[in-house]
């Protein structure tokens, strides 16, 4: 999934008439309590670019839970958590 940059997100903001823009990246991280929370917060946020293309809630449902057990399968330290980087804007229109 590609994102805007910093860069491209200001120049639009400018272009549509934003004023006084500030944008700033920040790490964050998502944790989760459970292996249910974590699954819930990636088939519905983190996965929909990939889970659109399958025709139905079934293989969407067996995709999302094959993502899981990759995790756990592969996981050296398991933790129910998301690292991202954030895009923070604060413009004046």
């Amino acid at each position: 999934m590609v994102f805007c940059q910093k860069e491209d997100t200001e120049k639009r903001l400018q272009e549509i008439g934003f004023r006084n823009i500030q944008i700033f990246l920040e790490d964050r991280e998502a944790k989760f309590h459970n292996k249910e929370e974590y699954f819930l917060f990636i088939k519905t946020i983190v996965l929909i670019p990939y889970l659109k293309y399958l025709p139905n809630d079934i293989l969407k449902d067996k995709f999302a839970k094959s993502v899981i057990q990759e995790i756990e399968t592969n996981a050296k330290e398991l933790q129910w958590k998301i690292d991202f980087v954030r895009l923070n804007i604060n413009a004046i229109k």
